[in-house]
């Protein structure tokens, strides 16, 4: 289901769901890619995992993430500056941090496979150990801040209560 037909949705049964509801839906855990390691109000770079990005079938460029620090599986206050998603169109790759160090370490492991006598790739568990290879599956994405989704009551329901998805343009 499209994000815009769920926040639709949200719009039309907000009496009906409560604030674990809307998060649970809106967040999806099994779709997990990685941590938000730098924001401001108009980009945010996200650290991917090799392994999560497989699960998701991969982030294309201009796709789209939901940043948040809600937990689905905890009880969720509305009120609360937490309390809400942030909404990221992916833009670009992005150098993490030990970029340099990662690079490094790939020339000196594909420096080793060119001088093995079989088809060995340079990132083969052969060539690599586990920590090394963990320190590589790591990359980064420059995403744009599209806005905020949060709760909020609805003031002119006339059942108690009521929340409704809102939209905020800034984070």
């Amino acid at each position: 289901m499209a994000l815009i037909d769920k926040f639709d949705e949200f719009q039309r049964n907000s009496a009906e769901l409560t604030t674990k509801d809307i998060f649970t839906t809106l967040i999806q855990a099994n779709q997990y890619v990685g941590e938000v390691y730098s924001i401001s109000y108009e980009t945010a770079l996200v650290q991917i995992n090799d392994f999560h990005r497989m699960q998701v079938g991969g982030i294309p460029s201009l796709s789209f993430l939901i940043a948040t620090r809600v937990n689905p599986e905890e009880a969720i206050d509305y009120r609360t500056e937490d309390a809400s998603a942030l909404l990221l169109r992916v833009m670009d790759a992005a150098p993490l941090p030990n970029a340099f160090e990662a690079e490094r370490v790939r020339v000196e492991a594909a420096q080793r496979a060119s001088r093995e006598d079989t088809y060995m790739h340079w990132d083969s568990q052969d060539m690599m150990d586990f920590q090394t290879h963990q320190l590589l599956s790591y990359a980064g994405v420059k995403c744009k801040v599209i806005g905020t989704f949060f709760l909020d009551q609805v003031s002119d329901s006339e059942v108690e209560d009521s929340l409704v998805l809102r939209f905020g343009s800034d984070i």
